[in-house]
């Protein structure tokens, strides 16, 4: 079957960690906090449910924009696979954790301003092509000999 998808709206509870692989791929990961508010119509009031945590991991240049542009408190919206790994403990116990990877990362706009700068890749940066050359003019038009020598179509 296919991959499980994964879309979330919340906010890092960390600033992002980066770090690289022993070959020199960077990678970043952090926490993104993800909860709901809803209006407890008996007290009159607006309750925050219980927080999901959940790590989202990033790879190459996204890591390192990642770490520097997201900080601690900075909402965003998240959307990418969710993997699964499992681990025992020292003292024996089983845990998994699920980590969101591959993911598309946006600001989130709601309660915050951002400012947007296009990266360039390197496809972008090569030399643009040289301008194509004007159309030559259109050529002056025939002068009548006086006789037909062809049909005019």
């Amino acid at each position: 079957m296919g991959a499980v998808t994964v879309q979330l709206a919340g906010n890092l509870v960390a600033d992002p960690e980066l770090r690289f692989t022993h070959a020199g791929v960077p990678v970043a990961s952090f926490r993104v906090a993800c909860n709901d508010r809803r209006y407890n119509q008996s007290t009159g009031q607006w309750e925050d449910t219980d927080p999901v945590f959940l790590t989202v991991e990033v790879w190459r240049e996204q890591a390192e924009r990642a770490a520097e542009t997201l900080k601690r408190g900075t909402g965003v919206l998240v959307a990418g696979k969710l993997a699964q790994r499992t681990y025992e403990t020292r003292e024996g116990d089983k845990r998994t954790v699920y980590t969101v990877v591959n993911p598309t990362i946006a600001v989130d706009l709601t309660h915050q301003a951002v400012s947007v700068q296009r990266i360039a890749r390197q496809q972008d940066t090569a030399a643009p092509p040289a301008p194509a050359a004007p159309p030559a003019p259109p050529a002056p038009p025939a002068q009548p000999t006086g006789k037909l020598d062809e049909p005019p179509f």
